[in-house]
C-alpha cells in the first residue's frame, strides 16, 4: 500500500534539516521494502533491511506499527525476539488473545515472524506482513492465518486496549430498561445499544388525582418502574377546619365544622350525644331536654338545672297537702305586719271608753 510523501522526503534541504534537529532518528536500514516505503512519520526511520526478494516481517512490521502507532519502535532484533524484548519494555505490553491494531509474533522456527493484524473473526485472523523466505516475492501482502499460528502473543502498546474482545457489559437505563454493549475486536468498547425493557415511571415517581370534593389520591412509581395502586383519598379541612356549619341534629350535636372525610365534604357535630343529664340541655340529642327522668325523685339539680319537688312535698300528687313553709323573711315580715295591727286595735278601743 502507497502512502503520501512526506516532507522531510521533498528534496528540501531546509525541511531536512528541521526534522533532523526536531527529533532523533535512527540508522536508516532501507527506505523500501519490495512495494512498500517508509513513509510515515513517527520521528524515526525504520532501522530493518530489505531482504534479497523484497520482503522482510520485521521491515513490514515496524513500518505498520510506525503508520498506526505513530512510535518508532526500537530495534528489537529478529522477529521470535519481539515478544520478549516487548515484554521487558513499560511502553508496551504483550496479549495471549487477538486483537486488531496488535502485532502478531511467531517464535517458532529459526527467525519466527511477525505481522500486522488487521481483523479478528473467532479464532482466525487477518494480517499484512512481508516475507524473507526464497519464494516469497510477493513484497507485503494480506493473509488470513489461525490465531494460534503466532504462539508468542500479540504485541500492544501499554493501556491500549480497554477491554477483551468479545467481553459483554451492561448497565441499567432510562426506567429500569436495559442496555448492553460488546467489546469489539480493536479492544475497546463500542457505543451502547438501544434502551431496552423499560417501564412506565421512574422510580420513587410520585402522581396525584383528585378525588371526591375536597380530595386527592397519590400513587408511587415502586422499584421496578411500575405504579403501585393509587393510596386513600385525602385532602385538608375547609379554612383550616374553622369553617362552622349546621349537622341537622338536634340538641347539643346541632352545632358542627366543616371536614374533609375520605375526601368528601361533611358537617361533624362538634359534640357527640352522651348520657342524659339534669342540667336543661339535650344531651343525648333526642330532642328532648332532661329526659330519662334524670331530674326525678330527690335527684339534685346539676350547675344551670331546675328542680323540681319530691314526693314528700307533694304526697304522689300534683296538689299540696299544707302550706308551704315560708321563707324567713316573709315570716318575720308577717309577725311585724300582726303586731301592727293589734297596736291599732287596742288603741281604737281605748278611744270609745273616753268616750
Amino acid at each position: 500500500m502507497r502512502r503520501a510523501q512526506p516532507l522531510a522526503r521533498l528534496g528540501l534541504a531546509s525541511a531536512g534539516l528541521a526534522l533532523a534537529l526536531l527529533a532523533p532518528r535512527m540508522a536508516r536500514a532501507d527506505y523500501q521494502c519490495g512495494d512498500q516505503t517508509d513513509d510515515c512519520h513517527c520521528a524515526a526511520y525504520d532501522p530493518y533491511p530489505c531482504c534479497s526478494n523484497g520482503g522482510n516481517c520485521t521491515w513490514w512490521a515496524w513500518e505498520a506499527a510506525c503508520c498506526n502507532w505513530t512510535v518508532g519502535l526500537p530495534g528489537w532484533g529478529n522477529a521470535n525476539q519481539w515478544v520478549g524484548n516487548a515484554s521487558l519494555d513499560p511502553n508496551y505490553e504483550v496479549l495471549d488473545y487477538p486483537v486488531v491494531g496488535s502485532i502478531a509474533c511467531r517464535v517458532s522456527g529459526t527467525y519466527g515472524h511477525v505481522a500486522w493484524v488487521t481483523a479478528v473473526s473467532g479464532t482466525d485472523i487477518s494480517v499484512t506482513e512481508e516475507n524473507c523466505c526464497a519464494g516469497c516475492n510477493y513484497g507485503m501482502r494480506s493473509f488470513d492465518y489461525a490465531a494460534s499460528h503466532f504462539d508468542g502473543g500479540f504485541i500492544i502498546r501499554k493501556d491500549q486496549c480497554a477491554c477483551k474482545p468479545g467481553d459483554p457489559e451492561q448497565q441499567e437505563c432510562g426506567n429500569c430498561g436495559q442496555q448492553s454493549r460488546t467489546c469489539g475486536t480493536d479492544c475497546q468498547w463500542p457505543a451502547w445499544g438501544e434502551c431496552s425493557g423499560e417501564g412506565v415511571c421512574a422510580k420513587s415517581q410520585t402522581e396525584a388525582q383528585p378525588c371526591g370534593d375536597c380530595g386527592t389520591s397519590t400513587r408511587t412509581c415502586n422499584d421496578t418502574c411500575q405504579w403501585d395502586a393509587f393510596g386513600e383519598c385525602a385532602g385538608p379541612d375547609p379554612d383550616g377546619g374553622l369553617e362552622p356549619c349546621a349537622t341537622g341534629q338536634q340538641g347539643e350535636c346541632a352545632q358542627g365544622t366543616k371536614r374533609c372525610v375520605a375526601g368528601n365534604l361533611q358537617c361533624q357535630p362538634d359534640k357527640e350525644p352522651s348520657a342524659e343529664v339534669c342540667d336543661s340541655l339535650d344531651n343525648d340529642c333526642n330532642g328532648v331536654v332532661d329526659d330519662n327522668d334524670v331530674c326525678g325523685a330527690g335527684a339534685a339539680s346539676t350547675p344551670g338545672g331546675v328542680g323540681v319537688p319530691s314526693a314528700e312535698d307533694t304526697g304522689g300528687c300534683g296538689c299540696r297537702l299544707s302550706p308551704p313553709a315560708l321563707p324567713l323573711g316573709s315570716a318575720l315580715g308577717g309577725l311585724v305586719i300582726g303586731f301592727g295591727l293589734g297596736l291599732r286595735r287596742a288603741t281604737k278601743r281605748r278611744r270609745r271608753r273616753k268616750t
